[in-house]
């Protein structure tokens, strides 16, 4: 079998893409292109095919994920290490410090003549979109055009991202290959092929005489395809949330098989046994789901392990102002926090959404413009002689901790019309309420 028929078994619904990055790529290849950008919806196996490519065809490559560069110099001088890992060291770049542009293509130069290198290298920029959002001033240009700067012809840069729109680069020709979003088929392929669905159907289904792996397999594609019917549109191709939703409705689903209620073909009697239980379990399944795997995983282990008392009393409340402004819409602000008499008994007689409308906590947070917010933490803490430029340091520093997070490019972070989305789960947001004696329910349009 050859190397490429095995990428294309392992990344269903990638052929097409597979045999372009071939194209461009492969390391047998005398010269190869300058500059490639790929690009496509998350969750849409851009990294995932682009590294098995670079590892089935044995390609020297430096990948750089620039969610982990905060500033120009960090890129830089990461970049230029990791090059030196594949290329081999040189004591002299070894307290290198690395301001400019300049700086890092004259480094380039250097460590390919010093070592003579001759073999193509491809230097991979994954998530670029996420510069912007770190103000790294770097130009797309400079990065496609790497080769010619440095004067080495033996090196590529890849450039992925989720938008064409966040970068520039002018009259310049630079080739794209497109990964579109995967279709209902193509995603329940994939996860019949995943190692933990294998584990998870080997752990609950007892094969044997009256069930093979195969009739297991083919249940479990049933089943997903129910779960995609019903929360595809929330999950929005994410496999990890859609596994774990998965892993905690599956025991209902087959429930009835272990009673010898019915078989493993009896999908609509199956169905009908489960959909009570179901539809009971499955939006606190997909709530608790969400609050774990929206969010940046990394941070919320952090500071969700802490204890609350860390957080000073501003903090807290603007965590939860914050908190209300992205799951309550803005319509029900003035009922909701008005502190005039005749708009306290409103927030009682506010219509809840009925049982068929989907909760503001399963969707997801929504950003709110930082005015907004504030005016929502002023009117829910008592304290009038808190100092402005206090509040401001708090959401700072709230910021640096990704418990909320900034979703506009505007050129002064704290702008009235900046737009932000709060990075914290229900059960943080309740602990911090309660900690404040704050009855955290009474706000939420739920």
């Amino acid at each position: 079998m050859s190397e490429k028929k095995v990428l294309i078994d392992r990344f269903p619904g990638r052929t097409a893409q597979i045999e372009q990055l071939a194209v461009f790529l492969e390391e047998k290849k005398i010269s190869q292109i300058p500059s490639l950008i790929i690009h496509g919806h998350r969750f849409t196996g851009k990294s995932s095919v682009l590294r098995g490519v670079l590892e089935c065809f044995k390609a020297d490559f430096v990948w750089i994920d620039c969610q982990d560069c905060f500033s120009q110099r960090i890129l830089l001088e990461r970049t230029i290490y990791e090059l030196r890992e594949i290329i081999g060291k040189n004591k002299e770049y070894e307290l290198l410090r690395l301001e400019d542009f300049g700086g890092f293509t004259v480094s380039i130069q250097n460590l390919f003549l010093k070592t003579k290198w001759k073999s193509n290298v491809i230097m991979v920029f994954d998530h670029v979109e996420q510069l912007h959002q770190f103000k790294v001033t770097i130009p797309t240009i400079v990065l496609l055009r790497l080769a010619e700067l440095s004067f080495v012809p033996y090196l590529t840069t890849v450039l992925i991202t989720t938008s064409l729109d966040t970068l520039s680069w002018g009259s310049y020709h630079v080739p794209t290959i497109y990964f579109p979003p995967y279709s209902k088929s193509e995603f329940i392929e994939i996860m019949s092929l995943h190692k933990d669905s294998i584990v998870l159907l080997s752990n609950t289904l007892n094969f044997g005489n009256e069930i093979t792996s195969a009739d297991g397999i083919n249940l479990w594609q049933k089943f997903c395809r129910i779960i995609w019917d019903t929360f595809g549109s929330v999950i929005e191709g994410d496999f990890d949330l859609f596994f774990s939703i998965s892993k905690k409705l599956w025991p209902i689903f087959i429930e009835p098989i272990k009673e010898g209620k019915a078989t493993n073909k009896d999908i609509i009697k199956l169905y009908k046994f489960s959909q009570q239980a179901a539809e009971l379990s499955s939006s606190k399944a997909i709530l608790e789901e969400l609050s774990k795997l929206t969010y940046h995983k990394g941070f919320i282990h952090d500071f969700e392990s802490q204890s609350v008392t860390d957080l000073s009393w501003a903090s807290k409340y603007l965590i939860i102002a914050s908190y209300l402004a992205s799951y309550n819409p803005p319509k029900y602000d003035f009922a909701l926090f008005s502190r005039f008499k005749d708009h306290t008994k409103k927030r009682k007689r506010i219509k809840k959404p009925t049982s068929t409308m989907i909760s503001q906590r399963l969707i997801g947070p929504k950003s709110f413009v930082l005015e907004r917010m504030l005016t929502i933490f002023l009117a829910i803490q008592s304290n009038e002689d808190i100092l402005t430029f206090d509040i401001y340091t708090q959401i700072e520093n709230l910021a640096t901790l990704k418990m909320i997070i900034r979703t506009s490019l505007t050129s002064d972070k704290l702008d009235s019309a900046s737009r932000w989305k709060v990075n914290v789960s229900w059960n943080f947001v309740q602990k911090i309420a309660k900690s404040v004696g704050f009855e955290l329910e009474d706000y939420l349009i739920e």
